[in-house]
């Protein structure tokens, strides 16, 4: 089975955006095999639910890593996957 049959996102934990291209062309990446309008509707419903409005002309280097995780997930969501795997790191402290 090929990896885009899988239907299997995985947001890796070091965040890997391209830095060459802006939040939204990183987002529209995701649904690189939908048509025009329809990346344009899925765009925008991701943006509006993780609250990216204010990041899209931004490249990923002026981003936080939580900034980055929300585009990479969001990227995820709009390739549509089945399933969604996610690594990150839970710090804790001694008191």
């Amino acid at each position: 089975m090929s990896p885009q049959e899988r239907q299997v996102g995985y947001v890796f934990q070091d965040i890997r955006l391209f830095p060459h291209l802006t939040i939204k062309q990183k987002l529209l990446y995701g649904c690189i095999f939908d048509n025009l309008k329809t990346k344009t509707e899925k765009l925008d419903r991701i943006v509006k639910i993780l609250n990216l409005e204010h990041f899209l002309s931004r490249y990923p280097n002026s981003l936080s890593g939580g900034e980055k995780m929300l585009v990479a997930s969001g990227r995820t969501v709009l390739s549509e996957t089945k399933l969604m795997l996610k690594k990150t790191l839970y710090f804790t402290s001694k008191v």
